[in-house]
C-alpha cells in the first residue's frame, strides 16, 4: 500500500524542514542563501521544482530509502547528487534551474517564510529582509509555499 500523497508531502516537508533547520552551511553557502533575491518567477520555479522532486521521491521506494542518508549530506553534496541524478536534473532543467540555484533559492524561501511567521532558529537567521518583505507583500506565494511544505 502506498502512502497517501498529502500525508507523504507533510512527512517529507517536515523531514526536509527539520534537516534544513539542523544543517550547518559552509560560509560560502550561507552567503549564497543570504544573497539570493526572491521574486515571483523565481519563487514559483522553486516551488514547482520542489513539488516535482517530492513527487519523484514519493513514487520511488529506492529514493525513499536513500532519503535519511541524503538529509545528512552537506548542501554541496546534496547539490552534486541532485545534478548527477538524471531524473532530478531533468526536473531542474525543465524549471530553468541548476542545482545550486534551486538549493539556495529553496533555503532563502524557507528562511523568509519562517522569519515572516516569527519562527526562531539558525535558518531564520539566513532570511534577508528583502525576501521577508517579498513574501509579506505576496501572501499567495507564501500560502502556496506553506502548502507545498506541508504546513497548510
Amino acid at each position: 500500500m502506498h502512502p497517501k500523497p498529502l500525508a507523504l508531502v507533510v512527512v517529507l516537508g517536515a523531514a526536509f524542514s527539520s534537516a534544513a533547520a539542523a544543517q550547518t552551511f559552509s560560509p560560502e553557502m550561507t552567503k549564497a542563501i543570504q544573497a539570493c533575491t526572491l521574486d515571483a518567477p523565481k519563487a514559483n520555479a522553486i516551488m514547482k521544482t520542489q513539488a516535482q522532486l517530492t513527487e519523484l521521491l514519493a513514487r520511488d521506494p529506492a529514493r525513499m530509502k536513500q532519503l535519511p542518508a541524503s538529509l545528512k549530506m552537506t548542501a554541496e553534496q546534496q547539490i552534486a547528487e541532485m545534478e548527477k541524478d538524471e531524473a532530478e536534473s531533468a526536473i531542474l532543467k525543465a524549471n530553468g534551474l541548476r542545482g545550486r540555484d534551486y538549493f539556495t533559492g529553496l533555503m532563502a524561501l524557507r528562511a523568509a517564510a519562517w522569519a515572516s511567521a516569527g519562527q526562531k532558529g539558525p535558518l531564520t537567521g539566513l532570511a534577508s529582509p528583502a525576501n521577508v518583505s517579498f513574501l509579506e507583500a505576496n501572501p499567495k506565494v507564501l500560502a502556496e509555499f506553506n502548502r507545498i511544505e506541508g504546513g497548510g
